[in-house]
């Protein structure tokens, strides 16, 4: 069933509208070419709240509460919900469909097998798959790479209230990857000084404290205080240069020997990333994101990490972060 959609129209569905769907709902509904959003939760109020960002005198826009019950074919498929049902979500989804992108949030899987499963899956169907680290399509971030091309990242270092240490770690350890150029992580965890606590999100967990890794002869280590009220600061030192980042207030200070350069940052709001995202998605078949491939051995190494965490705190069930 192609629910009225015509030929002509791109095909998006966003498969989980909580607080990060509904975002991608509100950027996607701006872009330019003809399209048709599908809105896919199993929550009713999830998806009134998505469709309060869409003005849908200007975009056809269904809803649906099951993912089967979705039209065969998909230009785009956003999956941005729950990590621990993402898997499950997506054998439904590609059952039977044509689906030629998908955008996935992190964390992709909670499992080190989903992730197998879903590359030999995509690989087969012969779907591009991308994974939503944000950083890489932001101008600041692209520029200091090209401002540290030939220099060797010494330490790498965030520290800050409140920040998401948990998942959001992934972010830094990809910008990392991003900044050097890379695309395999390579390195151990080093120590660790955590706390555990519930997630705002049922059924999922946040920690604070200190995580520090060796990653190829850098020094990395995150810093999340329960309870703080200051905004994270990020610090990267190399062979040349000292850089200095406050996303939160829009400022960077970058100093090598000759120079000392403050900047703003200018970081998009989410929904303006993933208008940007999804329009070279549906219309040129790439973005600055990181591919599956490369980002799936990424998440492997923090994933076994978390597992080796597991026998530490005498418990099963550490990668359930959301």
């Amino acid at each position: 069933k192609n629910y009225g959609i015509k030929v002509y129209m791109k095909t998006i569905a966003i498969i989980g509208v909580g607080s990060i769907g509904r975002r991608h709902a509100e950027g996607v509904s701006k872009i330019k070419d003809e399209k048709c959003i599908l809105l896919v939760d199993p929550i009713k109020k999830n998806l009134s709240n998505a469709l309060k960002l869409i003005d849908q005198k200007k975009t056809r826009v269904k809803c649906f509460r099951n993912v089967e019950l979705i039209p065969n074919s998909i230009d785009l498929a956003i999956l941005s919900c729950n990590s621990d049902q993402r898997y499950q979500v997506f054998e439904k989804l590609v059952y039977q469909r044509k689906i030629k992108n998908i955008l996935l949030e992190k964390i992709i899987f909670t499992d080190t097998k989903s992730l197998f499963n879903f590359k030999e899956l995509v690989s087969q169907k012969k779907i591009k798959t991308w994974v939503n680290f944000t950083r890489r399509e932001v101008a600041f971030y692209r520029n200091l790479k090209k401002k540290l091309r030939g220099e060797q990242i010494k330490s790498f270092e965030v520290i800050g209230g409140e920040w998401g240490l948990a998942s959001n770690s992934l972010h830094f350890l990809d910008l990392i990857l991003f900044l050097r150029n890379e695309n395999e992580i390579v390195g151990n965890l080093e120590s660790y000084q955590l706390e555990l606590t519930n997630s705002k999100r049922s059924g999922f967990f946040e920690f604070f404290g200190e995580l520090s890794f060796n990653l190829n002869n850098t020094y990395v280590c995150f810093n999340s205080f329960a309870g703080g009220d200051f905004s994270h600061l990020i610090k990267i030192r190399t062979d040349k240069s000292l850089i200095f980042i406050d996303e939160t207030n829009d400022k960077a200070w970058i100093k090598n020997d000759d120079t000392s350069i403050f900047s703003a940052i200018n970081l998009p709001l989410m929904s303006e990333v993933s208008e940007i995202i999804t329009a070279n998605i549906i219309n040129n078949g790439t973005c600055f994101l990181p591919e599956y491939n490369y980002s799936m051995k990424l998440h492997e190494f923090y994933i076994n990490q978390l597992e080796f965490l597991n026998l530490k705190f005498k418990t099963n069930n550490f990668t359930c972060i959301t």
